[in-house]
């Protein structure tokens, strides 16, 4: 075999590695253990998805960056998760402690959330847009450019003129950009401008780059900087978040552009949750409150003797019925303290009909919510359900970790608090003047302190005692192979 054969191989061999380093380490590590301990393992795979997913809203991107430090905590509370399942299950369960609470709230809100998407995001969002989008943002570009500054004829001219001049083959692109271009940037690089995804160009340029085939060179296009000719270097799937957080991310957007029309339908769905769960407007009342404000706010007051309109208000309107849901009375005075607390010029929206019932409706709206997401049985969604454990798991293994202490370790008494200011009191506790802080000031700070290096000792011991019982050990080098992700700098 020749030595440019031989090095031909070479050179291709390196490309693959640095081409297809992800996938080679996914084929080889994947299913390899980055810890084990009594009983089980983690594979690389489990640890990506779920530190993945849980510390960074499934952004590989974000993912990749992390510390080992941060990498190797997340495995061990993976694992203290799955030895102590059945303490912290009995913590979950005790309706006394604090993740009991947390959890009922994040099923609560995880439940509202899912209501909200099934009756409104998915009336004005159809499958057909979420995948349209996804296109457009799930691959990214690698492209070069010359640009010819100004819009003018002349500037059209010259950008026309060296795109001919490319017709030649043996004109180099990245020489062209060095000569002409005005972007001095890009132009010292070749034209270079790296890696990009959608939304992060001008629209005509971004057009134009995402519809070129790789190694394509297009016509001069026009956006507000002048003229550009475009070379596409590379394309490449956008793996820096997942398909759920993509997802997400569109509706976002989708529902940001179309405000007004989310409104609506959020607006008619809970007047149908008011004629469902019976909650009674007194139509009359609110005509009257209504014509009451206008009036008053067209009223030539004394600006010296009353600050705002709504000091005016008539006593005998105060006490008229505005809704009524259950034993709960919404009166026209809990509006115009509401109103008083809200400046003028922001009451606008909340002077008319709609708006004044929405006002009324915002006190009880939680508890029709309430009733409609346990009627609809997502309080007991698995999925959901599953959200909400995996939401409070930190706060659970902190609870757990707090309870150790409390049972394991004596309280600061007295006697150690006045000990401590005696041994501190020239180092930590004199003024400038030459007196002392007096101890009834600091003793609650001493008292912190003490108590932090006492939980924070017994929690070190207890965690190395915990991990040698359970022969857990970490796979430190393969940690730090983990959530390889190309930056936008390699080619």
């Amino acid at each position: 075999m020749n030595i440019k054969r031989l090095f031909g191989l070479g050179l291709t061999f390196l490309l693959l590695i640095s081409c297809n380093e992800k996938d080679l380490l996914k084929d080889k590590y994947s299913k390899k253990n980055v810890a084990t301990y009594k009983g089980g393992a983690i594979n690389l795979e489990t640890f990506e998805k779920e530190f993945m997913n849980k510390k960074y809203g499934g952004s590989l991107k974000n993912s990749s960056k992390s510390k080992l430090s941060e990498r190797v905590e997340f495995v061990k509370d993976m694992i203290k998760e799955k030895l102590q399942k059945n303490e912290l299950e009995a913590i979950k369960n005790d309706s006394s402690s604090k993740s009991f609470a947390l959890l009922k709230k994040r099923i609560n809100a995880f439940s509202k959330a899912k209501l909200y998407e099934e009756m409104v995001i998915n009336k004005i969002i159809s499958e057909e847009d979420i995948e349209r989008e996804l296109k457009l943002i799930s691959k990214k570009v690698k492209a070069s450019h010359i640009l010819i500054s100004g819009i003018d004829d002349k500037s059209k001219q010259k950008a026309d003129s060296i795109y001919n001049l490319l017709s030649d083959k043996s004109v180099k692109f990245a020489t062209l950009a060095q000569k002409f271009s005005d972007d001095k940037g890009s132009a010292a690089k070749g034209g270079d401008l790296g890696w990009f995804g959608r939304g992060k160009m001008v629209v005509p340029f971004e057009n134009a780059a995402f519809s070129l085939k790789k190694g394509e060179i297009s016509k001069p296009v026009k956006s507000k900087f002048g003229y550009h000719i475009i070379k596409l270097d590379g394309i490449r799937e956008d793996n820096s978040q997942s398909k759920e957080n993509k997802i997400n991310m569109i509706k976002k957007n989708l529902l940001n552009r179309n405000r007004a029309e989310a409104q609506e339908v959020s607006n008619k769905y809970l007047k149908s949750l008011r004629e469902k769960y019976n909650v009674i407007i007194d139509t009359s009342n609110v005509d009257k409150l209504i014509s009451t404000l206008d009036s008053l706010k067209s009223l030539d007051y004394d600006k010296t003797k009353y600050s705002d309109y709504m000091q005016l208000f008539p006593k005998y309107l105060r006490d008229y019925l505005i809704l009524e849901y259950g034993d709960t009375k919404i009166k026209v005075s809990d509006l115009t303290g509401r109103l008083s607390a809200t400046r003028p010029q922001n009451r606008v929206s909340f002077l008319t009909y709609d708006g004044l019932t929405m006002l009324a409706q915002s006190s009880i709206l939680q508890s029709i919510l309430d009733r409609e997401i346990e009627e609809l049985g997502y309080l007991s969604d698995s999925i959901i359900v599953r959200k909400a454990n995996e939401a409070i798991a930190p706060q659970l293994l902190k609870e757990y970790e707090d309870n150790l202490v409390k049972k394991n370790t004596k309280k600061v008494t007295k006697e150690e608090v006045d000990n401590f200011y005696k041994a501190n009191k020239d180092k930590l506790y004199r003024k400038k003047d030459g007196t002392y802080e007096k101890m009834a000031v600091v003793q609650t700070k001493i008292r912190s302190k003490l108590r932090k290096e006492r939980k924070e000792k017994f929690l070190k011991e207890w965690r190395n005692n915990f991990f040698k019982e359970n022969n857990i050990k970490i796979d430190n080098l393969l940690l730090e192979r983990a959530l390889y992700y190309p930056e936008d700098n390699m080619r």
